[in-house]
C-alpha cells in the first residue's frame, strides 16, 4: 500500500503538468494555420483545407489539433508534427503543421502541362530538411513560361532566422531551344537583344512576414547567359528585386474565398555589373469564391518594362494558363514590353467554362486585344483537360491543353 501511494504521489504532478499545459493553450485563439514545407501544403485536399480554415478564429483545442495532425499524416503519407507560434494579436497564436520530407523520399511533380502547339512542360522537385536548413532540388523542361523552351536543374536552400524572417538562396542552370517563328521575327528586330544558348541564375533573398497575410521579399537577381550572335560571349543582367504579396482566405461551413495579389519590381543597373539596364514591373491579382461546389475565379495580370531587357524578361501570352486557345508565337513571337491579361472561369463540380482576354505590345504601339473561350474537365486541384477556342475571323482551330493544378 505504501508503495502504491508513493507511485500516485510521484505520477500525479506529471499528469497535472500535461493537463495544465493544455489548459493554458486553450485560452489562445488560432489566428492563422500553415502547413510546411510548401510542397506539402500544395498536397492538402480541398475538403481538409476547408476544415483547417474553419479552425481559424476558434480557441485552441488539443484533441482537435491531434485529429487534424493524424488526417494530414494519412493524406501526405509522412510524419506530421504541430507547433504553436506567437500571433500578431494578443492572446492569439499561429498553428504550424510541419511535414518534413526525408531525404530518401521520392520527388514530387511540381509542374505538368501539355499544349498542342508548344509540347510538354514538366518538372520534379524534392524538399528535405537537415541541420536546421530547408533544401530543394529540382529538374524541369518548360515550354510554357518564356519565349524559349528551357531545360535544366535548380537548387535551393533557406533558413528561418526569426519568427517572421527567412533567408534563401536559389541557383538554376538552363539550356535553351528556340522556335523558328521567334528566330524569324528577331531577324526583323535589330533593336532587340539576341538569343542565348545557356543561362545561369542565382538569387539570394530575404522574406519578411509583415502581417498575417502580407509578405515582403527583397534580394539580388544575378543572371549570366551565353549569347550566340553576333559572336558567342557571356552577358549579365543583374538586378535588385522586391516583391510584395498579399494572400488571405475566408471560410465557413458552406463557402470559401481566397485573394492572392502581388507586385514585383526588378531593377537592373550598371552598378551591379549588368550589361542591361531596365525596370520590370509586374502586378497580379486572383480571386476565388466557392459555394456548394460552385466556383467562380477571376485573375488579372499587368506588366511594363522600361529600358533594354533580355528576352527572358519580355512578357508573353498564349500558353496553358493565359489567353488559352492562342499560341504565344501567334500573339507575340518576340514578346513585348507591355502586357495586360484578364480571365474569368466558372466551375461546377468537375466541369468548367472560361473566357480569357489580353494583349502584348510595345511602348508607343497600339495594343491588339485578343480573346478566347473554352471548356475544361477537372477541378482546381489535380489533373484537368481543356479545349480552348481563339476568337478571330476566319477558321477556328481549337487548342488542346492537358495539365495539373498544384
Amino acid at each position: 500500500m505504501r508503495v502504491l501511494l508513493c507511485a500516485l504521489l510521484v505520477s500525479t504532478p506529471i499528469w497535472a503538468d500535461e493537463a495544465a499545459a493544455e489548459n493554458v493553450n486553450s485560452k489562445y485563439t488560432i489566428e492563422a494555420i500553415e502547413v510546411v514545407p510548401s510542397s506539402a501544403a500544395k498536397k492538402v485536399g480541398s475538403q481538409l483545407q476547408s476544415e483547417l480554415d474553419t479552425l481559424i478564429g476558434t480557441k485552441f483545442d488539443q484533441d482537435v489539433v491531434d485529429k487534424v495532425s493524424r488526417r494530414l499524416a494519412n493524406q501526405l503519407n509522412r510524419k506530421v508534427e504541430h507547433r504553436i507560434e506567437k500571433g500578431v494579436k494578443p492572446e492569439h497564436v499561429k498553428l504550424v503543421f510541419d511535414a518534413p520530407r526525408v531525404f530518401e523520399a521520392d520527388a514530387d511533380v511540381n509542374k505538368l502541362a501539355y499544349h498542342s502547339k508548344h509540347g510538354i512542360t514538366a518538372g520534379v522537385r524534392s524538399d528535405f530538411n537537415a541541420g536546421g536548413l530547408s533544401f530543394a532540388v529540382g529538374m524541369q523542361t518548360d515550354s510554357d513560361q518564356l519565349l524559349e523552351r528551357y531545360a535544366g536543374y535548380s537548387l535551393g536552400v533557406s533558413r528561418r532566422i526569426a519568427e517572421r524572417v527567412r533567408l534563401g538562396l536559389d541557383y538554376e542552370s538552363f539550356h535553351q531551344q528556340w522556335n523558328a517563328t521567334t528566330l524569324n521575327a528577331l531577324a526583323a528586330r535589330p533593336d532587340l537583344p539576341g538569343i542565348y544558348r545557356e543561362r545561369y541564375h542565382m538569387a539570394p533573398s530575404i522574406s519578411i512576414a509583415l502581417l498575417e497575410s502580407l509578405t515582403f521579399s527583397a534580394g539580388v537577381d544575378i543572371q549570366h547567359f551565353q549569347t550566340q550572335f553576333p559572336a558567342a560571349r557571356y552577358e549579365a543582367a543583374n538586378a535588385v528585386t522586391t516583391t510584395l504579396r498579399y494572400r488571405r482566405r475566408w471560410a465557413s461551413d458552406a463557402s470559401r474565398q481566397e485573394v492572392d495579389a502581388g507586385y514585383c519590381l526588378r531593377a537592373a543597373t550598371r552598378s551591379f555589373g549588368s550589361d542591361y539596364v531596365y525596370n520590370r514591373h509586374a502586378m497580379t491579382a486572383e480571386y476565388m469564391a466557392e459555394v456548394r461546389n460552385n466556383i467562380v475565379s477571376a485573375s488579372f495580370h499587368l506588366g511594363t518594362i522600361a529600358g533594354e531587357a533580355p528576352l527572358y524578361e519580355r512578357f508573353t501570352l498564349g500558353d496553358s494558363r493565359t489567353l488559352r486557345g492562342w499560341s504565344k508565337f501567334d500573339v507575340a513571337p518576340v514578346g513585348g514590353s507591355r502586357v495586360a491579361h484578364a480571365s474569368i472561369e466558372y466551375t461546377f463540380h468537375w466541369l468548367g467554362a472560361f473566357y480569357d482576354t489580353g494583349s502584348v505590345w510595345e511602348r508607343g504601339e497600339k495594343s491588339d486585344v485578343k480573346h478566347s473561350v473554352g471548356v475544361s474537365v477537372g477541378g482546381r486541384e489535380g489533373l484537368f483537360l481543356a479545349l480552348a477556342f481563339p476568337l478571330r475571323a476566319g477558321s477556328v482551330q481549337p487548342l488542346f491543353i492537358l495539365g495539373m493544378n498544384f
